[in-house]
């Protein structure tokens, strides 16, 4: 296969202070005023790619996120580690996604004084907000997305289907198909012969994509990745609360796809009028989403691609008073982002996770990736009422205050004092149960306990159950029993004295009968 056309490098204007000068000023555009923060699964992500072949994810609400296993895979299979390491290699993705995008408006063989004003006015459509938003795998999503319109029409595409099958298969199918909606629409319009092979080439994407996720799925089951939770389940108790929102908030929500994007499609609207019946079809279906401006974004943005950053006409009425007058409104609107409800600037929450970023602290490993939703105060029932069956925590995988991981495990050496896991904050049915934690504890010279355990009831109840001693001892067992009346959010607490070597290897809750 040829390498493709927009990856070759053209002399003369486009240089490479050129596209990093633009790059710059996109971002800006783009960026400069939601800030970012950590996508709140990203712990589970980089949980994936630490066991490729073993699910240590202890909700199994959060299983769904194994299917999203491209990122996670590729971050294991070059060695990398630390959590902080993640980061910045998801990170990297939503910059190459940005880099991608840039560089393939800059390269483009038409007039490149359109292309240089245009691409500053694409700054300001929302789906260049997302990757930032939420540092996570949206960036390597909509890069793959990116990738498969640039070479749409050949076999390069079909590669980069594939990848996208395994990265985020339903995101994908739903972006494509609304692109094949949208370019049979342009076909019966009578629009340009290319739409419809174009069209030809998307049904050989969705097919691709299909292909690829099937050989997911056979290696799953190859390898014995168990994966448990009911999808339907989970759906079935949140539905009511994503239609509620939806209902309460739509013209946030419908106004969130674009931001002040809109207003260059309402401009042009003769020009791209076949875009709207995706735009609506994707926006009634964000009522079964709770993150519906990340969601939406992303599955408009192959329309979007084709539609609009692509279609050079469509762009042919901006002159330079235009586009300074669109980038004024962009800076002085307010961001919105919808997620249960909408929120604005993350800049706040930015400069700390910066901070607790370079100094690299105990806080940072133990970061609250929420902290910006907790604080607008979500809905109690964001945590899913757990059932009857047992759970199993990897110690790895629960928060910490101190130590280190080793494997699925967690471990404090002498002198270092505190929690060593704590949560996992399901909420339990009223009933009696079993909580086993399995650790080993070696005393130091002293003699002195090594390890304490509790059983409380988190903030705002802050309230201790039962609470006793981890006797010294190698791979050894310690049964707590406890009764609970009510619906309640529960911890299990493991604290190191730090008189000694405390591991703790995983947690265990499994219901008593009555």
């Amino acid at each position: 296969m040829r390498i493709p056309r927009f990856l070759h490098y053209q002399a003369g204007w486009q240089s490479l202070l050129t596209f990093g000068a633009f790059l710059t000023l996109f971002m800006l555009v783009a960026v400069g005023k939601c800030g970012f923060w950590l996508m709140p699964n990203l712990k589970e992500q980089h949980t994936i790619s630490q066991s490729l072949l073993v699910n240590l994810l202890p909700d199994a609400n959060s299983h769904y996120l194994l299917t999203n296993y491209l990122q996670p895979l590729l971050f294991g299979l070059v060695g990398g580690h630390a959590f902080k390491t993640y980061i910045i290699y998801a990170a990297l993705c939503a910059l190459g996604f940005y880099a991608g995008f840039v560089w393939s408006r800059l390269n483009r063989p038409s007039n490149p004084t359109v292309g240089h004003l245009s691409l500053l006015a694409m700054g300001v459509f929302t789906v260049f907000e997302t990757p930032a938003y939420w540092i996570g795998m949206d960036g390597l999503t909509l890069l793959l997305c990116l990738l498969i319109m640039l070479t749409l029409q050949t076999r390069w595409g079909l590669l980069f289907a594939a990848l996208l099958s395994w990265q985020h298969f339903e995101q994908g199918m739903v972006g494509f198909l609304l692109l094949g909606g949208t370019l049979a629409i342009m076909v019966l319009a009578g629009k340009k012969p290319a739409d419809l092979n174009a069209l030809k080439w998307t049904r050989a994407v969705l097919l691709t994509m299909v292909a690829g996720k099937g050989l997911l799925a056979l290696h799953f089951h190859l390898s014995h990745l168990q994966m448990g939770g009911d999808r339907y389940s989970y759906t079935k108790v949140y539905l009511p609360i994503w239609i509620k929102a939806w209902t309460d908030d739509w013209p946030s929500i419908l106004f969130s796809l674009f931001g002040t994007g809109w207003l260059i499609l309402i401009a042009r609207y003769r020009k791209i009028w076949f875009i709207f019946p995706a735009v609506l079809v994707a926006f009634v279906l964000l009522m079964a989403i709770g993150d519906k401006t990340r969601v939406g974004t992303i599955v408009l943005f192959p329309v979007t691609m084709y539609v609009i950053f692509m279609n050079e006409e469509f762009w042919g009425f901006l002159n330079a008073r235009w586009i300074c007058a669109l980038l004024i409104l962009h800076l002085a609107t307010p961001v919105c982002f919808f997620w249960l409800k909408a929120h604005g600037s993350l800049w706040r929450y930015s400069q700390v996770l910066v901070t607790n970023f370079i100094d690299s602290s105990q806080s940072f490993r133990n970061f609250d990736s929420w902290k910006p939703f907790v604080d607008e105060n979500p809905p109690p029932t964001i945590f899913i009422k757990a059932d009857y069956a047992p759970k199993t925590f990897a110690a790895a995988v629960l928060p910490s205050q101190i130590g280190r991981i080793e494997g699925t495990t967690r471990v404090a050496t002498a002198g270092e004092a505190g929690f060593l896991t704590y949560g996992p904050y399901i909420i339990l049915p009223p009933g009696s149960y079993l909580a086993k934690i399995f650790y080993s504890a070696e005393a130091d010279s002293s003699g002195q306990t090594t390890g304490t355990w509790d059983v409380a009831l988190p903030p705002p109840a802050a309230k201790e159950i039962s609470r006793g001693e981890l006797p010294p001892g190698s791979n050894r067992i310690h049964e707590i029993r406890f009764a609970i009346d009510r619906d309640v959010r529960i911890e299990i607490r493991t604290r190191a004295t730090g008189k000694g070597r405390l591991t703790v290897e995983k947690v265990e809750i499994h219901p008593v009968s009555n």
